[in-house]
């Protein structure tokens, strides 16, 4: 059953960013006519994601840094099983393209460190970013606030 539900995981994974070469070219979605410097500027923060497919469910924050650190942070949900999951990694935009590689991982039986994915930027404001993984599956993820501390 642990087994299964592993695989689930990463197969709700590999849908929701990019793995490896990326079989939807830039130039076959309607892209933000934004350069990637400016994408650049605006993906640093914190950003919202709450992604299911068929009974696995992920959720929680990606944190992009202006350094080019990556942080993912949640839970991972299925067969009735949770699982906290911390990744990280580095970003970078090449074109309309945000290519990230894990470097850690505390789940390394879902999340390998060394894996490389690669999407397609769809569009990306000040409130949302939205991606399209190589199997054409489009990802919206919403910004958070950000916190002051008091």
């Amino acid at each position: 059953m642990f087994k299964r539900f592993f695989q689930g995981c990463l197969a709700l994974f590999l849908a929701t960013t990019a793995s490896f070469a990326p079989m939807v070219q830039a130039d076959e979605v309607s892209a933000t006519p934004v350069s990637a410097e400016q994408m650049a500027q605006w993906l640093p923060g914190q950003w919202w994601f709450d992604f299911a497919e068929d009974d696995v469910q992920m959720r929680g924050v990606t944190e992009y840094s202006s350094d080019g650190k990556v942080t993912y942070t949640g839970i991972v949900i299925a067969d009735d099983q949770k699982v906290e999951m911390k990744l990280v990694g580095k970003w970078q935009i090449n074109g309309h393209y945000l290519k990230v590689e894990i470097t850690e991982s505390n789940v390394p039986e879902m999340m390998p460190v060394g894996l490389v994915n690669q999407d397609v930027i769809v569009a990306i404001d000040a409130e949302k970013f939205s991606y399209q993984n190589p199997a054409g599956q489009e990802f919206t993820e919403k910004r958070l606030p950000k916190t002051s501390a008091i």
